[in-house]
Parts: C-alpha cells; structure tokens; sequence
C-alpha cells in the first residue's frame, strides 16, 4: 500500500467498518434510547409538560412544528424541482422518504395503541390495533410515534442526503419539530424518539432503493467547482462513489 492510500484510508474500528454493521448499531443505539425513555424520562416529562400548560395555539409553536408539516415537505420538494441539480430525482427521493415514512409511521401508530399524555399520562398503558380496521386510518389519539418529528426527519434525511453542507441545519430543525411536540404534551418523549428515528430510517431507505433503480448522475451531483476541475483531480474514470457521498448543493 502506498503512502497516499494509507493517508486517504480511514481508520475505522473494526465494529463499524462495514456499512451493516454501522447501520445496526445506530439501530441498536436507537432502541436502546427509546427502551430508556419508555421506562424511565416518559412520565416525569409528560407530567412536567402538563404543569407548564404551554399555549398550544401560539403562533410561536406553529412555526416550530413548521418542518413537520407535509405542506412544508411540498414546498421543499417543489423547490429541489426548480433549483437543485438533480430535479425531479432529488424531489423524487423527498416526495417518496416521506410517503414511506407516513406509511411507517401509521402502521407502528396503530400497532402500538399508545393514548397520547394530553389524553393519559400512562406510557406504558398500550391497546394494539384500537378501533380495529377504521383505527388504522383515523383514530386521532394515538401518539407513538410523532408524526410530525417522523415527518421532519424523514425530510431532514433527505436533504442532507441531497445538500450534505447544511445537514446539521436541517436536524437541528426536526430537533425543533421534536421539542415542541413534547412541550405541548402531545407526544411522550420516547415517541419524538421513534419518529425522529422512523423517519431518518425511511429516507435512507428510500435513497437506497433509488439510488439502484435509477443510479444518482455524479455529474449533476457534483459541485460546480468540482465539476470543472481537471479529471485527475476528480478521481479516475469509472470509479464508484455512493449516492450520499456526492450530494449536491443548490446553486448560488
């Protein structure tokens, strides 16, 4: 191995050098969170949210929750259609890790049967499949999981998949969509939890999908700047790069 490839090559633990193996272990991580917030944060936040009695109707609270919106979601798709490189495949891959995170998220609603604290304070008091067939499509009090932090992070996913310099800006907002959704007592914490995990795991599960039925064009998702560089620079011809190691940016 030359030295330029033992500069260029990661050192990763051995743990998490197959992409797998860090998948499962975010996944673990992640139910690993929920368990604790089930069994032990659940009831002292709901019952710190029902004493703060906090305005849901406050115009504040409606622009925090803005991003879990599917409106929103709309607005941001219909903008990778006009403005992003890829066009329509960056829109696609919104568009679609939010119908798959929607899915997810009203199968996992209904299974579970979890009331919302607003309705009882109880987070370990679940009825499966309330309301049979009909509950699956409308039952308005079941809160696990959130929605609209699934929502917000599916959408979060997406675009740091699509314009990976402003991800964290795009988390720190489903983060936002999250804390309100608490604070206004209408979901546990452990349900934010497993929204904002659903639907992470539904962008990228949709990116990965995609990205086989129709490969992301690495010229349009290149950088401008780095398009125009010489060849060289850019690695040689037909070397493999992955969907979400190439995402573009919007023009300026």
């Amino acid at each position: 191995m030359s030295a330029l490839e033992m500069y260029d090559t990661p050192r990763l633990n051995p743990l998490v050098r197959t992409p797998s193996r860090r998948v499962a272990i975010l996944v673990a991580l992640w139910i690993a969170t929920l368990a604790v917030a089930a069994l032990w944060l659940d009831g002292p936040v709901a019952r710190w949210a029902y004493r703060a009695a906090i305005d849901r109707d406050h115009p504040g609270n409606h622009v925090l929750k803005m991003t879990g919106d599917w409106r929103f979601t709309l607005a941001v798709a219909l903008a990778l259609l006009v403005w992003h490189r890829q066009t329509w495949q960056a829109a696609g891959l919104l568009a679609l890790s939010a119908l798959t995170g929607g899915l997810l998220y009203s199968l996992c609603k209904w299974t579970v049967g979890r009331q919302r604290p607003v309705v009882l304070i109880d987070p370990l008091a679940f009825s499966p499949f309330r309301s049979g067939w009909a509950g699956l499509f409308d039952e308005p009090n079941l809160s696990f999981p959130s929605g609209h932090t699934c929502l917000a992070f599916a959408t979060a996913a997406c675009l740091g998949i699509c314009i990976p310099r402003w991800k964290y800006l795009f988390y720190a907002l489903g983060l936002f969509v999250a804390g309100e959704r608490v604070a206004e007592n209408a979901h546990y914490l452990s349900d934010v939890i497993g929204g904002a995990g659903l639907g992470t795991l539904s962008a990228y599960l949709t990116f990965w999908i995609a990205n086989r039925v129709i490969p992301w064009d690495r010229e349009k998702a290149a950088p401008r700047e780095a398009a125009e560089a010489p060849q060289a620079e850019q690695g040689a011809p037909g070397e493999a790069q992955s969907f979400a190691a190439v995402g573009a940016r919007v023009p300026s």
